[in-house]
């Protein structure tokens, strides 16, 4: 399947790293990381390499929760459940410490995606480039490795109205 550019933008590398909040780690000082607890990812996210990666350093017996949200294994991680495989952005939370480094071959890709049928309508055209412009130059996303702010294939969706095919509108 070829991706047109309007479709999908390639936004750039994620980061990942592991955390764990500062109470938790203040209890197991001098303890090998490999034997913290942690909250693990499942589910499609269970494929990524990185995840791979930290089930090859942990016995599973120390695996204690799964879930599928970032969102909730960062609360999990806040609460002192365990350690947390995180995007490093989700890190700069201040009851979050740093654990371990992660393999940067094992970065995440950052995308942002439309419907094929949706990719011509000037608003949502300026939409995604007004989100990719302020995603790629946000503060917050420390990890995030930037490119060059070229969509998928290097072009740019154009901006002026394009015409409509016959029997469908712009809008």
């Amino acid at each position: 399947m070829k991706l047109m550019p309007e479709i999908c933008w390639r936004l750039g590398s994620l980061a990942f790293g592991l955390y764990a909040a500062a109470h938790y780690l203040d209890q197991r000082t001098g303890q090998d990381w490999r034997r913290f607890d942690w909250v693990t990812p499942c589910g499609p996210m269970s494929q990524r390499p990185v995840v791979q990666w930290l089930a090859s350093q942990i016995p599973p017996e120390h695996q204690v929760l799964a879930t599928d949200s970032f969102i909730a294994m960062h609360a999990l991680a806040v609460q002192g459940v365990g350690g947390a495989l995180l995007p490093k952005y989700m890190g700069l939370d201040e009851r979050l410490r740093p654990v371990a480094p992660v393999p940067p071959e094992d970065a995440g890709q950052l995308w942002l995606l439309t419907h094929a049928k949706l990719r011509h309508t000037r608003r949502i055209q300026a939409f995604m480039q007004h989100l990719a412009e302020s995603i790629r130059g946000a503060a917050w996303l420390a990890g995030l490795k930037r490119l060059t702010g070229e969509p998928a294939t290097g072009s740019r969706p154009s901006p002026a109205r394009r015409p409509a095919r016959p029997g469908r509108s712009n809008r």
